[in-house]
């Protein structure tokens, strides 16, 4: 087996468990806040708390893209032949 193919299988593979984490995960924190404003009690464990979803969301909203495109189009990321 050639080492781009290998190279490409496993780009495929990580973007396929990319996808299986980073998409829930992108999931439970949107649903977490919007659970964190509905709660009638604010303050500063409120805001720290939105903020930290809304970063977890975020990131993982990116995480899933990424390994989403990696997942379908794992030829694209194969660099040059030397």
């Amino acid at each position: 087996m050639s080492d781009d193919r290998r190279q490409a299988r496993v780009r495929a593979t990580i973007g396929a468990w990319g996808v299986l984490v980073a998409a829930p995960l992108f999931a439970v924190a949107t649903g977490m806040g919007l659970v964190v404003l509905s709660l009638p009690c604010g303050g500063t464990m409120r805001a720290t708390a939105l903020c930290c979803l809304g970063a977890t969301a975020f990131v993982s909203a990116l995480s899933a893209g990424w390994s989403l495109a990696a997942l379908l189009a794992p030829h694209a990321h194969v660099g040059e032949p030397s």
